[in-house]
Protein backbone atom coordinates (compact mmCIF):
# COMPACT_ATOMS: atom_id res chain seq x y z
CA UNK A 1 0.00 0.00 0.00
CA UNK A 2 1.77 3.26 -0.91
CA UNK A 3 2.81 5.53 2.13
CA UNK A 4 1.71 8.23 -0.10
CA UNK A 5 -1.64 9.94 -0.25
CA UNK A 6 -2.40 11.20 -3.67
CA UNK A 7 -6.20 11.64 -3.27
CA UNK A 8 -7.79 15.18 -4.74
CA UNK A 9 -9.00 17.15 -2.04
CA UNK A 10 -11.01 20.19 -3.21
CA UNK A 11 -13.67 22.37 -1.00
CA UNK A 12 -10.90 21.88 2.11
CA UNK A 13 -9.95 25.43 2.42
CA UNK A 14 -9.96 27.25 5.55
CA UNK A 15 -12.29 30.68 6.17
CA UNK A 16 -9.89 32.68 5.07
CA UNK A 17 -9.23 31.03 1.50
CA UNK A 18 -13.07 30.34 0.72
CA UNK A 19 -13.13 34.18 1.70
CA UNK A 20 -10.21 34.84 -0.95
CA UNK A 21 -12.17 32.35 -3.31
CA UNK A 22 -15.02 34.38 -3.31
CA UNK A 23 -13.16 37.61 -3.66
CA UNK A 24 -11.57 36.30 -7.10
CA UNK A 25 -14.12 34.37 -8.13
CA UNK A 26 -14.70 37.05 -11.48
CA UNK A 27 -11.85 36.63 -12.58
CA UNK A 28 -11.25 34.82 -16.49
CA UNK A 29 -8.35 33.18 -14.47
CA UNK A 30 -10.03 30.94 -12.14
CA UNK A 31 -13.42 31.05 -13.21
CA UNK A 32 -14.49 27.61 -12.23
CA UNK A 33 -11.18 26.46 -10.43
CA UNK A 34 -12.30 25.15 -7.03
CA UNK A 35 -9.25 26.19 -4.56
CA UNK A 36 -6.27 23.65 -4.55
CA UNK A 37 -4.32 22.21 -1.96
CA UNK A 38 -0.60 23.31 -3.16
CA UNK A 39 3.07 22.15 -1.28
CA UNK A 40 5.22 24.72 -2.11
CA UNK A 41 8.72 23.54 -2.29
CA UNK A 42 11.16 26.39 -1.82
CA UNK A 43 14.09 27.43 0.52
CA UNK A 44 14.31 30.76 -0.39
CA UNK A 45 12.13 32.98 2.24
CA UNK A 46 11.71 35.55 0.01
CA UNK A 47 10.38 33.14 -2.99
CA UNK A 48 7.90 31.53 -0.69
CA UNK A 49 6.42 35.08 0.54
CA UNK A 50 5.80 36.04 -3.45
CA UNK A 51 4.09 32.47 -4.45
CA UNK A 52 2.53 32.85 -1.10
CA UNK A 53 0.78 35.88 -1.76
CA UNK A 54 -0.12 34.89 -5.28
CA UNK A 55 -1.51 31.43 -4.60
CA UNK A 56 -3.49 32.94 -1.80
CA UNK A 57 -5.13 35.64 -3.68
CA UNK A 58 -6.98 33.00 -5.52
CA UNK A 59 -7.91 31.14 -2.80
CA UNK A 60 -5.27 28.21 -2.67
CA UNK A 61 -4.07 26.80 0.65
CA UNK A 62 -0.32 26.68 0.66
CA UNK A 63 1.74 24.26 2.47
CA UNK A 64 5.76 24.99 2.53
CA UNK A 65 8.06 21.92 2.06
CA UNK A 66 12.40 23.49 2.90
CA UNK A 67 14.18 20.54 0.45
CA UNK A 68 12.68 17.45 -1.46
CA UNK A 69 12.68 15.35 1.78
CA UNK A 70 10.22 17.32 3.26
CA UNK A 71 8.06 16.91 0.44
CA UNK A 72 8.16 13.54 1.42
CA UNK A 73 7.66 13.88 4.72
CA UNK A 74 3.80 15.72 3.69
CA UNK A 75 2.95 13.70 1.29
CA UNK A 76 3.34 10.55 3.50
CA UNK A 77 0.96 12.42 6.30
CA UNK A 78 -1.05 14.31 3.80
CA UNK A 79 -3.07 14.67 0.13
CA UNK A 80 -2.63 17.53 -2.05
CA UNK A 81 -3.62 18.80 -5.31
CA UNK A 82 -0.42 19.67 -6.62
CA UNK A 83 3.48 20.15 -5.70
CA UNK A 84 5.35 23.57 -6.71
CA UNK A 85 8.84 22.03 -6.60
CA UNK A 86 12.21 23.74 -6.67
CA UNK A 87 14.56 22.06 -9.04
CA UNK A 88 17.85 23.54 -6.71
CA UNK A 89 17.35 22.73 -2.62
CA UNK A 90 19.20 21.58 -0.06
CA UNK A 91 19.93 18.07 1.11
CA UNK A 92 17.44 16.55 -1.90
CA UNK A 93 16.47 18.58 -4.91
CA UNK A 94 13.61 18.78 -6.79
CA UNK A 95 14.61 16.23 -9.13
CA UNK A 96 15.38 13.78 -6.84
CA UNK A 97 12.29 14.68 -4.93
CA UNK A 98 10.05 13.89 -8.20
CA UNK A 99 12.02 10.58 -9.13
CA UNK A 100 11.23 9.78 -5.37
CA UNK A 101 7.45 10.59 -6.17
CA UNK A 102 7.00 8.18 -9.33
CA UNK A 103 9.09 5.33 -7.99
CA UNK A 104 6.11 5.63 -5.12
CA UNK A 105 3.31 5.78 -7.36
CA UNK A 106 4.65 2.90 -9.48
CA UNK A 107 4.30 0.81 -7.09
CA UNK A 108 1.12 2.27 -5.08
CA UNK A 109 -1.10 3.43 -7.77
CA UNK A 110 -2.00 7.85 -8.48
CA UNK A 111 -0.24 10.52 -10.43
CA UNK A 112 0.36 13.96 -8.46
CA UNK A 113 0.89 17.08 -10.75
CA UNK A 114 4.17 18.28 -10.10
CA UNK A 115 5.23 21.75 -11.87
CA UNK A 116 9.16 22.29 -11.58
CA UNK A 117 10.54 26.02 -11.12
CA UNK A 118 13.64 26.60 -12.31
CA UNK A 119 16.03 29.54 -11.58
CA UNK A 120 17.73 30.53 -15.10
CA UNK A 121 15.15 30.20 -17.76
CA UNK A 122 17.54 28.53 -19.92
CA UNK A 123 16.29 27.08 -23.21
CA UNK A 124 15.49 23.51 -22.65
CA UNK A 125 14.72 23.66 -18.99
CA UNK A 126 11.26 22.36 -19.71
CA UNK A 127 12.17 19.29 -21.31
CA UNK A 128 14.67 18.90 -18.03
CA UNK A 129 11.95 18.67 -15.92
CA UNK A 130 9.94 16.77 -18.02
CA UNK A 131 12.51 14.17 -18.28
CA UNK A 132 12.78 13.79 -14.56
CA UNK A 133 9.14 12.91 -14.04
CA UNK A 134 7.33 16.45 -13.53
CA UNK A 135 4.26 17.68 -15.60
CA UNK A 136 5.56 20.80 -16.58
CA UNK A 137 7.38 24.03 -15.66
CA UNK A 138 8.05 27.59 -14.59
CA UNK A 139 10.50 29.52 -14.63
CA UNK A 140 11.51 32.23 -12.10
CA UNK A 141 10.63 34.67 -11.15
CA UNK A 142 7.17 33.34 -11.12
CA UNK A 143 4.44 35.72 -12.24
CA UNK A 144 0.69 35.68 -12.21
CA UNK A 145 0.38 34.55 -15.70
CA UNK A 146 2.84 31.42 -15.83
CA UNK A 147 1.44 30.48 -12.54
CA UNK A 148 -1.99 30.21 -12.71
CA UNK A 149 -1.74 29.51 -17.12
CA UNK A 150 0.42 26.39 -15.91
CA UNK A 151 -2.35 25.18 -13.78
CA UNK A 152 -5.38 25.48 -14.94
CA UNK A 153 -3.54 23.84 -18.18
CA UNK A 154 -2.69 20.82 -15.96
CA UNK A 155 -6.50 20.85 -14.97
CA UNK A 156 -7.57 20.28 -18.74
CA UNK A 157 -8.90 23.69 -18.56
CA UNK A 158 -8.77 24.94 -22.51
CA UNK A 159 -6.30 28.18 -21.11
CA UNK A 160 -2.95 26.39 -22.45
CA UNK A 161 -2.31 29.60 -24.32
CA UNK A 162 -1.48 32.31 -21.48
CA UNK A 163 1.27 29.80 -20.38
CA UNK A 164 2.35 29.21 -23.88
CA UNK A 165 3.41 33.10 -24.51
CA UNK A 166 4.74 33.40 -20.50
CA UNK A 167 7.16 30.56 -21.44
CA UNK A 168 8.46 32.38 -25.07
CA UNK A 169 8.74 35.64 -22.28
CA UNK A 170 10.68 33.99 -20.58
CA UNK A 171 12.98 32.17 -22.78
CA UNK A 172 13.52 35.93 -24.78
CA UNK A 173 14.55 36.96 -21.27
CA UNK A 174 16.82 34.36 -20.90
CA UNK A 175 18.38 35.23 -24.23
CA UNK A 176 18.76 38.90 -23.34
CA UNK A 177 20.76 38.20 -20.55
CA UNK A 178 22.88 35.49 -22.37
CA UNK A 179 23.40 38.33 -24.48
CA UNK A 180 24.66 40.42 -21.88
CA UNK A 181 21.91 43.33 -22.38
CA UNK A 182 22.14 46.56 -20.47
CA UNK A 183 19.49 45.77 -17.72
CA UNK A 184 18.24 48.45 -15.64
CA UNK A 185 19.33 48.32 -11.90
CA UNK A 186 15.13 47.35 -10.90
CA UNK A 187 12.40 45.82 -13.22
CA UNK A 188 9.65 47.54 -12.37
CA UNK A 189 6.84 45.51 -13.64
CA UNK A 190 8.36 43.01 -11.36
CA UNK A 191 7.57 45.61 -8.47
CA UNK A 192 4.24 46.66 -9.74
CA UNK A 193 3.26 42.75 -9.76
CA UNK A 194 4.28 42.57 -5.92
CA UNK A 195 2.97 45.95 -5.21
CA UNK A 196 -0.74 45.04 -6.66
CA UNK A 197 -0.47 41.75 -4.13
CA UNK A 198 0.65 44.45 -1.35
CA UNK A 199 -2.70 46.49 -2.40
CA UNK A 200 -5.23 43.06 -2.18
CA UNK A 201 -3.67 42.34 1.33
CA UNK A 202 -1.78 38.93 0.05
CA UNK A 203 1.66 40.51 0.74
CA UNK A 204 4.02 42.62 2.66
CA UNK A 205 6.19 44.08 0.14
CA UNK A 206 8.16 45.97 2.82
CA UNK A 207 8.60 42.98 4.69
CA UNK A 208 10.35 40.87 1.58
CA UNK A 209 12.56 44.40 1.21
CA UNK A 210 13.76 43.89 4.91
CA UNK A 211 14.61 40.54 4.53
CA UNK A 212 16.55 41.49 1.10
CA UNK A 213 18.41 44.27 3.42
CA UNK A 214 19.01 42.49 5.85
CA UNK A 215 20.26 38.96 4.55
CA UNK A 216 21.63 40.28 1.55
CA UNK A 217 25.17 41.56 3.77
CA UNK A 218 25.60 38.47 4.97
CA UNK A 219 25.34 36.57 2.23
CA UNK A 220 27.98 38.95 0.53
CA UNK A 221 30.26 38.39 3.89
CA UNK A 222 29.59 34.55 3.81
CA UNK A 223 30.74 34.41 -0.16
CA UNK A 224 34.17 36.66 0.66
CA UNK A 225 34.50 34.16 3.32
CA UNK A 226 34.32 30.96 0.84
CA UNK A 227 36.67 32.57 -1.85
CA UNK A 228 38.88 32.46 1.21
CA UNK A 229 38.96 29.06 2.50
CA UNK A 230 38.34 28.01 -1.22
CA UNK A 231 35.03 26.48 -0.03
CA UNK A 232 33.25 26.19 -3.66
CA UNK A 233 29.80 24.42 -2.91
CA UNK A 234 29.65 27.53 0.23
CA UNK A 235 30.03 29.50 -2.33
CA UNK A 236 27.83 28.49 -5.07
CA UNK A 237 24.85 28.26 -2.36
CA UNK A 238 24.83 31.59 -0.96
CA UNK A 239 25.11 33.13 -4.73
CA UNK A 240 21.91 30.91 -5.60
CA UNK A 241 20.33 32.15 -2.93
CA UNK A 242 20.85 35.66 -3.02
CA UNK A 243 20.10 35.14 -6.73
CA UNK A 244 16.66 33.68 -6.15
CA UNK A 245 15.65 36.74 -3.80
CA UNK A 246 17.11 39.37 -5.96
CA UNK A 247 14.81 37.98 -8.83
CA UNK A 248 11.70 38.10 -7.45
CA UNK A 249 12.43 41.94 -5.91
CA UNK A 250 13.43 42.72 -10.18
CA UNK A 251 17.30 43.69 -9.23
CA UNK A 252 18.06 41.58 -12.89
CA UNK A 253 21.54 43.15 -12.82
CA UNK A 254 22.62 41.69 -9.29
CA UNK A 255 21.01 38.09 -10.68
CA UNK A 256 23.21 38.15 -13.69
CA UNK A 257 26.16 38.44 -10.99
CA UNK A 258 25.03 36.12 -8.42
CA UNK A 259 24.62 33.93 -11.64
CA UNK A 260 27.93 33.85 -12.52
CA UNK A 261 29.43 33.00 -9.11
CA UNK A 262 26.90 30.16 -8.79
CA UNK A 263 28.30 28.78 -12.40
CA UNK A 264 32.04 29.68 -10.32
CA UNK A 265 31.02 27.40 -7.34
CA UNK A 266 29.27 24.61 -9.44
CA UNK A 267 32.74 24.19 -11.40
CA UNK A 268 34.83 24.49 -8.20
CA UNK A 269 36.38 27.54 -10.13
CA UNK A 270 37.49 30.62 -8.22
CA UNK A 271 39.49 32.78 -10.28
CA UNK A 272 38.19 36.08 -10.25
CA UNK A 273 35.89 35.24 -8.08
CA UNK A 274 36.59 38.16 -5.95
CA UNK A 275 35.95 40.88 -8.67
CA UNK A 276 32.78 39.11 -9.02
CA UNK A 277 31.77 39.88 -5.35
CA UNK A 278 32.83 43.47 -6.04
CA UNK A 279 30.54 43.37 -8.54
CA UNK A 280 27.82 41.79 -6.91
CA UNK A 281 28.66 44.17 -3.38
CA UNK A 282 28.15 47.03 -5.18
CA UNK A 283 24.50 45.93 -7.31
CA UNK A 284 23.01 45.00 -4.20
CA UNK A 285 23.64 48.69 -2.82
CA UNK A 286 22.32 49.78 -6.04
CA UNK A 287 19.10 47.27 -5.95
CA UNK A 288 18.99 48.33 -2.45
CA UNK A 289 18.77 51.82 -2.46
CA UNK A 290 16.36 51.94 -5.60
CA UNK A 291 13.82 49.23 -3.05
CA UNK A 292 14.44 51.82 -0.52
CA UNK A 293 13.88 55.21 -2.61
Amino acid sequence: VSTFQFTARFGLAANLSELMASRVSSSTETQGQEPLRILLAEDNQINQQVAIGLLTERGHQVEIAQNGLEVLEWLAKESFDLVLMDVQMPQMGGFEATAAIRNQERDGGGHLPIVGLTANAMKGDREACLAAGMDEYIAKPVRRQALFGTIAKLHLRPVAEPALIANAEEEEIAEKVDAGADLPVLDMAALDDLKTLEDEGYFSLSEVVGIFVEEGPQRIAVMRRAVEEKEAVDLQREAHTLKGGSRDLGAQRLVEVCQELEEKGKIASLDGTSELIDRVEHEFALARDALLD
